[in-house]
């Protein structure tokens, strides 16, 4: 450790509170908490051999030292859990695939929306999830929408509607929109949903009972048969279940940890009223051998989440107890609202279920590696094949979007070891080329792209899309930045050519650099087919923010086309309808609510989309 740091930590106070080590550039390096900071940052000085391995990586970087006192230790803890959150330092055990949740989101709404969101606002929605994977969270809402006839439209779609939408005749929801449910029987479907996503179905099942024998006793038989219909369907979802223990009605997440020198993997297996409901798992590049302290960084960064409705059961079970175990107990039961338990069972069903997560997170472990092995095997023939110098461990793929010139995109996506980084994914909105200019595009995005290269994302092979002219801008720019040593090809897309001897057929092909012939790979070949998904998605990437600039630029010239809609009153409109086809739907009645609007002006936009069809073939 440099001296100026040693001697920070000599002048150190004892409280509790929050250390920070930093390197060059003031960089944070990892973020600490301790009840006695100088006890806790002296241990630096003399690292034992039980310190996880990058400690002994980390300690020569670190130049500086901070800390922030706190009041007392549940403080440290939130404040270190808050600063990891912020800066992400290279050195706190980091968890792949923290940042990929979607929840289900139900609004406040006279009649509530659920549908499957990102987006976190406090605006006193409820969330349901969070839910690591978006497949599952889909099915889960179509399953909810089947039996409880929720909508998950837009507000501007739902304002818009004069007659039900396709989803209310094939049963998929109740059509509140046109006043088809009250809105007692409305908010009774929603209250049903709740119960039903917080995974208290029994429960659910003896109100649905109750409430349908009461209605039949009433002569409510219509009433009595959606009950029945909603019974039924949620009697099925219980049956796939296939871990169940008919004693134990346990709420409990069960942590279990299988790893190596290299890596470890968490698995959490949801166990709700005794049933497996379902998993999640996350990966960390630290051994298993310090398993307590990747325990610890789990718990704090999946439990802790500033993340509303974010479920923490009554008990967590573990291999073995962590550092702020009754700190964490403490903080934990605040944020649930009940008891929450860490606990390290030896014997009984607890243990068995521990044993259960640890053979899941061994088998999810070794499909990983075999996965990974399958990948290096792959990534080394392309090394090979390519004549490159290493193995290219990050690859980037580069497109250009654009309609004749207008509104241009450049694309650029991340691989790291064969698989998409969505968190390292760029794009690049041209300034300064007029027309339809591919070539110039791409020298821009090249130029922005490569200026502020760094070692940490220099990539091992670049895939620009087009053929030899767009290999050669990327060639040009890189020489002029004076760049060397970096790997750049481009990859043509299958095409037929016509000649004056009749039609043939030309293939993927491949350009290099220095060389005549492109390189053409076997149409079943892996290797075409990771620059292919590479290339692919460089293109999906770039074409879906395109339409969204284009779909923009197009909303907002027909609004500026509406006499008498100046640029207030286009924005109020774009707030309470949301499109062009909910302004084209709505009625005086609702125009005349719009901010701003008289009827003299609602009379008008009417006419405008009238003859909207007529100006449009002008």
């Amino acid at each position: 450790m440099k001296d100026t740091a040693r001697e920070q930590i000599k002048r150190s106070p004892e409280g509790p509170g929050v250390y920070i080590l930093k390197g060059k550039s003031q960089q944070i390096l990892y973020v600490g908490k301790a009840i006695r900071l100088r006890d806790r940052l002296k241990s630096y000085l003399n690292l034992n051999r039980n310190e996880r391995p990058s400690m002994t990586l980390l300690i020569p970087q670190v130049e500086e030292v901070e800390w922030l006192l706190t009041d007392n230790e549940k403080e440290a803890l939130l404040l270190e859990n808050s600063l990891i959150k912020a800066h992400r330092p290279r050195y706190n055990i980091s968890l792949r695939d923290d940042k990929s949740y979607v929840s289900l989101r139900l609004t406040q709404h006279l009649f509530p929306r659920l549908f499957v969101t990102r987006q976190i606002d406090r605006d006193g929605s409820e969330y349901f999830g969070p839910y690591s994977s978006v497949s599952d969270l889909r099915q889960t809402l179509k399953l909810v929408q089947k039996i409880f006839l929720t909508r998950d439209c837009s507000d501007s779609f739902y304002d818009s509607r004069t007659r039900p939408c396709l989803r209310y005749q094939i049963k998929r929801c109740s059509a509140p929109c046109v006043g088809y449910v009250s809105q007692e029987s409305y908010a009774e479907q929603v209250r049903h949903a709740k119960i039903f996503l917080s995974g208290n179905k029994e429960l659910l099942i003896s109100r649905l009972q109750s409430e349908m024998n009461q209605a039949s006793m009433n002569l409510k038989y219509e009433e009595a048969a959606i009950l029945r219909d909603r019974l039924t369907a949620i009697e099925e979802t219980l049956r796939p279940q296939k871990v169940e223990s008919r004693r134990d009605h346990r709420d409990a997440d069960t942590i279990g940890l299988a790893g190596d020198s290299q890596a470890t993997l968490i698995k959490v297996l949801k166990i709700r009223k005794g049933r497996l409901i379902g998993a999640d798992e996350f990966l960390t590049h630290e051994p298993i051998c310090a398993d307590k302290e990747i325990t610890r960084a789990f718990i704090a960064q999946y439990y802790l989440a500033d993340f509303p409705g974010h479920e923490v059961p009554s008990q967590l079970l573990m291999e073995k107890k962590i550092e702020d175990l009754e700190m964490f107990q403490i903080l934990l039961s605040e944020r649930s609202g009940g008891k929450v338990k860490l606990l390290t069972p030896k014997r009984g069903a607890a243990h068995r279920l521990l044993k259960l997560a640890q053979r899941n997170a061994a088998s999810s472990l070794a499909e990983r590696k075999r996965k990974s092995d399958r990948t290096q095997k792959l990534l080394s023939e392309l090394a090979q094949k390519l004549s490159l110098k290493s193995i290219p461990k990050r690859i980037e793929g580069y497109d250009i979007s654009s309609f004749h010139g207008a509104q241009p995109i450049g694309s650029m996506v991340v691989f790291i070891d064969g698989e998409p980084d969505k968190s390292k994914y760029r794009h690049y909105g041209i300034r300064s080329v007029k027309g339809s200019n591919d070539f110039a595009m791409l020298r821009e995005m090249f130029e922005r792209r490569f200026q502020k290269l760094t070692e940490s994302d220099r990539p091992g092979l670049i895939l620009v899309d087009g053929g030899r002219g767009q290999l050669r801008q990327a060639l040009d720019v890189l020489k002029n930045l004076n760049i060397q040593d970096l790997a750049v090809v481009s990859m043509a897309k299958e095409k037929e050519l016509k000649s004056k001897s009749g039609k043939r057929y030309a293939p993927e092909r491949l350009f290099l650099p220095g060389q005549k012939n492109p390189l053409v790979f076997p149409s079943s070949s892996p290797l075409l087919h990771l620059l292919q998904r590479v290339r692919d998605e460089a293109h999906r990437f770039g074409i879906t923010r395109h339409r969204r600039a284009r779909k923009k630029e197009t909303f907002q010239s027909i609004l500026q086309r509406i006499p008498g809609v100046g640029l207030k009153r286009q924005r109020a409109l774009l707030k309470s309808f949301g499109s062009v086809e909910g302004i084209q739907n709505a009625s005086m009645e609702q125009l005349q609510a719009v901010s701003g609007f008289n009827k003299k002006v609602a009379q008008g936009v009417q006419d405008f989309f009238k003859r909207l069809p007529q100006l449009t073939q002008e």
